[in-house]
């Protein structure tokens, strides 16, 4: 949660839907008090509740009709060469859905060693972007480390050496680098669902899209939660990327390939 609220703070839940009016009313009747604070992306919210609402909907016989799921091209994990990679040619776009775990950062990592990528996109707050640019100018190993680890310290312990082999990669390469992940006070707003909500996350695509460079020539690859790409059909990142950039080629590393 964000850091001014402090170490406690005050849930307030609702047992039947009836009573979301009266919560609703309790809030607006409050709005002044330190208890509560405003959404800023309720704007983006609204505009992907729509989707989520057209992908829930129940016909007249109660089967739920879904949106679409927006296929991206499937490309192999083990064999390099099918996925494209380059800083020059038409613009595509390279997803790696991470798990969180060691193995996605180690395979991201040979990804940059292996390939040319016009630009990097990765899964990090922007307020953490301070650091990465200090990491950028430190001349000496122990100032880098130093640099590195508060870079990380949200990061889970068994996936910093992985991000940290990937920061040196992007200096060494001079890879223009984007934290696409938004502020720390939407992504965990609501505590209760600490954006796993399907309203959150598809909201949280949105912003992502809104991240991405205006214009560029070549692949850039983006590593990020594997649900940003497959859980949500009509609302997935690729939707609102496809809105912004129209015919815009996109790749998913296969998810359920396995290398001997």
């Amino acid at each position: 949660y964000q850091p001014g609220v402090g170490p406690q703070f005050v849930q307030i839940a609702a047992a039947k839907e009836q009573d979301f009016d009266a919560l609703v009313s309790f809030t607006q009747a409050r709005m002044g008090s330190p208890l509560f604070w405003r959404n800023a992306h309720v704007d983006e919210e609204r505009k992907v509740l729509p989707r989520l609402l057209a992908s829930s909907t129940t016909t007249t016989n109660a089967t739920s009709t879904h949106a679409p799921y927006l296929p991206v091209k499937l490309v192999s994990r083990c064999q390099m060469d099918p996925i494209a990679s380059g800083t020059s040619g038409p613009a595509a776009l390279l997803f790696v859905g991470d798990m969180h775990n060691p193995p996605e950062a180690q395979f991201f990592g040979s990804l940059l060693e292996k390939k040319n990528y016009t630009w990097v996109g990765l899964e990090i707050v922007q307020d953490r972007e301070i650091w990465f640019q200090q990491f950028l100018g430190a001349t000496d190993p122990a100032t880098e480390e130093k640099i590195l680890n508060a870079l990380l310290n949200h990061h889970p312990v068994n996936i910093r050496d992985g991000f940290k082999k990937i920061f040196h990669l992007l200096k060494d390469r001079h890879i223009p680098t984007v934290f696409i992940d938004h502020i720390e006070s939407y992504f965990n707003f609501p505590y209760t669902n600490v954006a796993a909500h399907g309203l959150m996350l598809a909201t949280r695509n949105l912003i992502w899209s809104q991240r991405l460079p205006v214009a560029w020539q070549g692949t850039g690859v983006i590593l990020a939660g594997l649900d940003h790409f497959t859980d949500l059909p009509g609302s997935d990142f690729q939707n609102f990327v496809s809105e912004r950039f129209p015919g815009l080629e996109m790749s998913l590393i296969n998810p359920l390939e396995t290398c001997p």
